[in-house]
């Protein structure tokens, strides 16, 4: 039977966690969560959808072959938490969240812990399977992007958003953070307020602005008279210029992350496939977005 592991079982942990038994999926699961207080919680949701098959654990175990393994802990644990799981197991595919690393020394320390298996390690970053759902595709011609998102919540989705320009206009571009009133969330994360602009030498742009809005996103992309408007709001992406308001469903987690791993461990060759981008292109585009945050602010800024 395929073993599975999820590291770190938060918000966005648990989302991970549904997307499994919302498809009763036949294999074993670990979970481990440091904070025995949520431990009942998680028992809770595991019963109510009678998935059995699991273990919940407060530290990662020894000694076993895991198919697929998640780390879903805050960034600032997160080096350790891998260091703990790959020394001591032997893992066929990693999945980190988002933002990777805060520490720019802890991409230096992964790269080495972890060189056998960078090939084979994926990072929860939506861009590409969001422009799939819009069938948007690169051009050559110029284009122009807004995206309006809550007050506090610019930098921690920076890197999606920072990876669709990327994907749309290539590699060289600017980030202008001249717009950007920066704000400490608590005691290790930082946000803020204002507007974030990326922006190539040919014209092609991306203003991404706070507002004060519920917890969701609107996206409005124009390029050669074709033009897409979207709002993102629980779990559905809304189009904005269409009568009937259709809807299509965004990529969360509790959605996707079981597809995905069908897609690498069962070779699923039928069927909607489910890719997320590798490590090492991840990797790039956030210490990008930490230097540039570093020459702005002349510290270390940390994305939650």
């Amino acid at each position: 039977m395929k073993k599975i592991i999820i590291v770190g079982l938060g918000n966005m942990g648990v989302a991970h966690l549904n997307s499994f038994i919302n498809s009763k999926i036949e294999a074993q699961l670990y979970l481990i969560e440091k904070r025995i207080s949520r431990h009942k919680n998680i028992k809770k949701i595991l019963l109510k959808k009678k998935f059995n098959n699991f273990q919940l654990l407060n530290k990662s175990p020894k000694n076993k072959l895991f198919d697929f393994a998640i780390v879903a802990t805050k960034p600032k644990d997160r080096l350790k938490a891998v260091e703990k799981l790959i020394s001591s197991n032997k893992i066929r595919f990693l999945f980190l969240e988002k933002f990777l690393f805060n520490e720019l020394v802890h991409y230096k320390k992964f790269n080495r812990i972890g060189r056998k298996k960078i090939t084979k390690t994926f990072v929860n970053v939506w861009s590409n399977l969001f422009l799939n759902s819009l069938g948007i595709k690169k051009n050559k011609k110029k284009i122009l992007i807004k995206v309006f998102l809550p007050e506090n919540k610019l930098l921690t989705n920076l890197i999606h958003f920072y990876e669709i320009f990327r994907i749309l206009v290539g590699e060289k571009f600017n980030i202008d953070l001249s717009y950007f009133n920066l704000k400490q969330k608590d005691k290790y994360y930082y946000d803020g307020t204002g507007k974030i602009i990326l922006e190539n030498k040919m014209g092609s742009q991306m203003v991404i602005k706070s507002k004060k809005m519920e917890n969701n996103f609107i996206f409005n992309y124009k390029s050669c008279g074709f033009e897409k408007k979207v709002k993102i709001s629980k779990g559905q992406i809304i189009s904005l210029y269409n009568e009937n308001k259709k809807k299509l469903p965004f990529p969360l987690a509790s959605r996707v992350t079981n597809k995905f791993y069908k897609s690498l461990i069962l070779n699923k060759k039928s069927g909607e496939k489910i890719t997320f981008p590798k490590y090492s292109l991840i990797e790039k585009s956030s210490k990008i977005i930490l230097n540039s945050l570093f020459y702005k602010y002349k510290k270390k800024i940390k994305i939650c």
